[in-house]
């Protein structure tokens, strides 16, 4: 009940001091008012279609949306930099058309201030991956069937693009052999010097999901060292292993194809053996790095 919340809101502004700040937030509207009962009819109505950022650009979304399933509030967004209607112009009207309790409001104000008395003030920056198009060795953007973690991720969800369902995006058929590649991007001096903490621990969860779903029926993971943080996780590997997972001490030098098929490289640091095999998927799990604006 002390708790609200105000969302599409963004900080202009912070003064004061420790214990009195007066905070300045800029307000967005959303065009849909409270009335919205996220039946979706707008959205089928609306003829705009542009990547879905929330599924990592593996699907669409409409300028009209709910911007992911647990969304609060559960209300339907605008999304005015790809919609057909400007300020003061009315150029497309199907979604309030569409809209049974005509809860969307063009003449809702586009913007407003919100001053607050507070406190104190956290910070939650969050974080965003690594761009793994600067990494060309391995190609991604380049070879249809290298994905990052995060679009595997959003594969394996039951609410994600293919409902659960892992495919190379390159023919829609399940991969046989899976090759997930850590630290790319991390303890690189090319991009991200430090470990990202948290790509060994996904990545064994990835493994192991793929395994026990039957999405492939070969994992390989190729690392510099598995740095399992936290209680348990350090048994969960032992655990992916168990089940089958490949896990070969290497770093990846980079990933060709011939005749259609991907092969990747790599030197298995144990054996001191330089290798070139094929696989299906590839699946780099990218460093982690400041979002952008966090300085702001």
């Amino acid at each position: 009940k002390n708790i609200t919340f105000h969302t599409l809101s963004e900080v202009e502004g912070i003064e004061g001091t420790p214990g009195k700040f007066k905070v300045r937030l800029k307000s967005h509207t959303r065009f849909v008012t409270n009335g919205c009962t996220a039946c979706g009819d707008c959205v089928r109505a609306c003829p705009v279609i542009v990547p879905n950022e929330y599924d990592a650009s593996l699907r669409t979304r409409r300028a009209i949306y709910q911007p992911f399933p647990q969304a609060v509030p559960s209300t339907y967004a605008v999304d005015l930099e790809h919609c057909l209607n400007e300020p003061n112009v009315l150029a497309c009207n199907l979604c309030y058309e569409a809209c049974g309790p005509k809860a969307i409001d063009w003449n809702q104000l586009a913007e407003g201030t919100i001053e607050l008395d507070v406190g104190a003030v956290v910070v939650a920056t969050g974080v965003e991956p690594f761009d793994a198009s600067k990494l060309p060795e391995f190609g991604y953007g380049k070879f249809k069937d290298v994905l990052t973690s995060l679009e595997l991720e959003r594969m394996l969800s039951a609410s994600g693009v293919t409902g659960g369902k892992v495919v190379r995006p390159s023919d829609r058929r399940a991969p046989d052999d899976v090759t997930i590649v850590l630290c790319a991007g991390s303890r690189d001096q090319r991009a991200c010097t430090y470990c990202s903490r948290v790509c060994c621990t996904y990545s064994l969860k990835h493994a192991v999901q793929l395994l026990e779903y039957g999405a492939a029926k070969h994992v390989r993971v190729l690392f510099m060292d598995i740095r399992a943080y936290g209680r348990g996780f350090d048994d969960f590997y032992t655990r992916a292993a168990a089940r089958g997972a490949e896990f070969v001490r290497a770093r990846a030098g980079g990933v060709v194809e011939r005749d259609g098929k991907l092969f990747i490289r790599f030197e298995d640091t144990r054996e001191g053996r330089f290798h070139e095999v094929p696989t299906d998927l590839i699946v780099l799990a990218t460093a982690l790095v400041p979002p952008e604006g966090t300085e702001d």
